[in-house]
Formats: C-alpha cells, sequence, structure tokens
C-alpha cells in the first residue's frame, strides 16, 4: 500500500512541481510496489493460476492436470511466476532506458547540430596539390 501511495504522491506532485522530486518519489513508490507484488505473490498467484486452470479444465486433460499441479505446489507456482516476473520486469528495463536513451541522444544532436550536412564554398577551387 505504501507504494501505492507513493505513486499517488509522484503524479499529484509532478502535475504541479517540477524538478527531479516525483520522479525520485516515483521511483521509490514503483520499487516498494514491485517488491510488494514479488512477496506477496506467494498468497495470490496460485489462487488465481488455480482459477484460471479450473476455468480452462474443461478443454481437455493437459489443462486438468496443471490446475492440479497449482494446487499440489503453490510455492513453485509462485517462484515460477515470480522468476518470470523478474525476467520481463528486467527486459521491459532494458527496452524503455534504451528508447530513452536513443531519443535523448537524437533530441541533444538536434539541438546541438540543427542541420545534418552543411555545404560550404570559401571561394577556393583548388587545393595545394593542384586537384580540384
Amino acid at each position: 500500500m505504501a507504494g501505492i501511495a507513493l505513486l499517488a504522491v509522484a503524479v499529484h506532485l509532478a502535475s504541479s512541481t517540477s524538478g527531479l522530486a516525483p520522479t525520485g518519489i516515483g521511483v521509490l513508490g514503483g520499487a516498494l510496489s514491485f517488491v510488494g507484488v514479488l512477496v506477496g505473490a506467494v498468497f495470490w498467484v496460485p489462487q488465481v493460476v488455480g482459477a484460471i486452470g479450473h476455468l480452462l479444465a474443461r478443454t481437455g486433460s493437459a489443462a486438468k492436470l496443471a490446475a492440479a499441479n497449482t494446487v499440489r505446489n503453490p510455492r513453485r507456482t509462485a517462484a515460477t511466476s515470480t522468476a518470470l516476473l523478474i525476467g520481463v520486469t528486467l527486459v521491459t528495463m532494458m527496452s524503455t532506458g534504451a528508447a530513452s536513451a536513443r531519443a535523448t541522444l537524437n533530441n541533444t544532436l538536434d539541438s546541438h547540430f540543427p542541420v545534418d550536412v552543411m555545404i560550404a564554398d570559401n571561394g577556393t577551387t583548388s587545393s595545394s596539390d593542384g586537384r580540384v
């Protein structure tokens, strides 16, 4: 709950103030929320996966076996889903970071060098070795 509250505070501050404070509060709130989801996964993931498995159990024997397996060993189900959540989060974080770095680099280059190619004629048509 503290992570969600910090995220709400960050959103409110971002709309009324400028600076890095809302970003820092938002990062802290996001980290707390992520840790809360990971720690609480043992409690809610087996129930969610079991309910979905029971709904899909009508489709065949593989779904029945999967649903029974999630109920039989809920800690393994939670550990597997936690590992998957961490992996997806890392891939998303790196993709977002790369896209942000690319956009920042492009904006910085565009502000410092507003043209892509510049041709200048200083009045000379030959170089010192006689070539044009």
